[in-house]
């Protein structure tokens, strides 16, 4: 009888630890929801928001005339990284925790964004 029970005990652990995991993966990926800006020359602002089962990125730019120019793609999580398509490539979006950063990398090259608050 104790032998059942100590079985029982254990697949209730196992089940429990199953099922708080699988609600720690549904979660992934709102690391890169918000609004970012651009650090280097802070002409981009890009937003990340859920889009059905994956993103939307919505950018505006302002050129060096003052003129905006708006776009958006979507984008879907890989190996906790967004990818999107670029042109003739796809770009990717990589999440830094230590500095709560984007990494954008696209046929354009790296860009850091940072959180906007």
């Amino acid at each position: 009888m104790n032998r059942r029970k100590a079985i029982r005990g254990t697949f209730a652990i196992v089940a429990l630890a199953a099922s708080v995991l699988s609600g720690c993966a549904k979660n992934s990926g709102n690391e890169f929801l918000g609004t970012w800006l651009e650090k280097g020359q802070k002409v981009t602002t890009m937003e990340i928001e859920r889009n059905g089962d994956g993103y939307l990125m919505k950018t505006i730019s302002v050129n060096r005339r003052g003129q905006q120019k708006t776009g958006s793609v979507p984008a879907s999580m890989k190996d906790d990284t967004l990818n999107f398509p670029n042109g003739p490539v796809m770009g990717t979006i990589t999440y830094v925790k230590a500095q709560d950063e984007l990494i954008v990398t696209s046929f354009a090259g790296n860009f850091t964004f940072s959180r906007v608050k």
